[in-house]
């Protein structure tokens, strides 16, 4: 990235390959996170289940704040780079269009899963007429990032503004609100600290990513990373992001910005997860429509390990997104199934999208 000495002021911005690396270090932890819940649940997984529920506490520290900085950092450019209504219009195709198509067809899934092979769930029958104000499952995600975009237009340019009145927002929601901490505003609230972070850092003209450089700075990091989100953890009363985890959840992005600058300058596991990355959009949207398949296919097979089990749901819900969205690719359907941000009616050189 190159700018001129003027904070804020853009010359030319050049792909990040780790700022990429970390999207797909995020997106994996997603779909694991997703898929080893849903594990948890069976009894087999008994004999594991508190180092499973610790593992899942500390993931959800820092995962989507991941997704949440990098997104304000890149709403930062966006906001400069075209007029306000251009940018409004575009949060459309990349916002708005994904989330009602794909909301649709997960409660599709869901609804014909219970009715056609009796599958238990507890999405309701008419969930997809609230997801105005109610977002179905995962899909919260897209409803609270409009929401930070349009908060970031609004503030454009006072990103020390902005961070004050997350700030306040969040002091509220902690001592003053006894809203469900899942509820979407709640969502919002908590993760905002992240995506103003992101508007901060280049607003001034500061990198996005921040790795620990010292071998001895790494292992403190660890070190403390785990043992305040088990601290954490085993109080039992503490939302895994939240205010009381700030400090955990700004030591798992060190340590995860460690390991994608550390895998960034070449190297097959670096680029792959680079790939990841950029196409992490189709698999936010998919995964939770295939990971049901993953445990189904193995109790078939009569294979019953839970190790195996969250290797193969994760790869599941990795991989069938991409293969989906490379087919819809191929097939020049990608933008019209909502897998590219971008709008159906523009013609431009298809690549794939992260989330932003």
């Amino acid at each position: 990235m190159q700018m001129t000495d003027k904070p804020g002021t853009v010359v030319r911005r050049e792909r990040d390959v780790a700022a990429d690396i970390l999207r797909g270090l995020a997106i994996v932890l997603v779909v694991y996170g997703h898929h080893a819940r849903g594990v948890m649940k069976n009894p087999d997984a008994s004999a594991m289940l508190r180092v499973l529920q610790a593992i899942d506490f500390a993931i959800y520290t820092t995962h989507m704040p991941v997704f949440f900085l990098v997104a304000g950092y890149n709403a930062f450019f966006s906001i400069r780079k075209v007029a306000a209504g251009h940018y409004l219009r575009s949060r459309g195709w990349a916002i708005v269009y994904p989330y009602v198509l794909w909301s649709a067809l997960f409660w599709a899934s869901m609804t014909a899963a219970r009715l056609i092979i009796h599958v238990n769930g507890d999405l309701p029958l008419d969930a997809l007429l609230h997801i105005a104000t109610h977002p179905i499952g995962i899909f919260w995600f897209l409803y609270a990032l409009l929401l930070m975009q349009l908060a970031a237009l609004l503030f454009a340019g006072r990103a020390t503004v902005a961070a004050g009145a997350a700030a306040l927002a969040l002091l509220a929601f902690t001592f003053l609100s006894d809203a469900p901490p899942t509820d979407v505003v709640p969502q919002m609230i908590v993760h905002a600290p992240y995506f103003v972070a992101g508007l901060w850092l280049a607003q001034h003209g500061r990198k996005l990513m921040h790795p620990i450089r010292s071998p001895i700075g790494i292992a403190v990091a660890a070190i403390l990373f785990v043992a305040a989100a088990l601290a954490l953890w085993r109080r039992g009363d503490v939302v895994a992001v939240s205010l009381w985890t700030i400090p955990v959840s700004m030591l798992g992005l060190s340590l995860m910005m460690t390991l994608a600058c550390a895998l960034a300058p070449a190297g097959r596991a670096g680029r792959h997860l680079a790939w990841l990355g950029m196409v992490s959009l189709p698999i936010y949207l998919m995964h939770v429509i295939f990971l049901p398949a993953a445990p189904r296919l193995l109790a078939t097979l009569h294979l019953r390990s839970v190790p195996l089990d969250l290797a193969f749901g994760t790869v599941v819900g990795l991989y069938v997104p991409v293969a989906v969205f490379m087919l819809a690719e191929r097939l020049g359907m990608a933008d019209w199934a909502a897998l590219t941000g971008k709008s159906p009616f523009k013609r431009h050189r298809p690549a794939p999208s992260p989330i932003r």
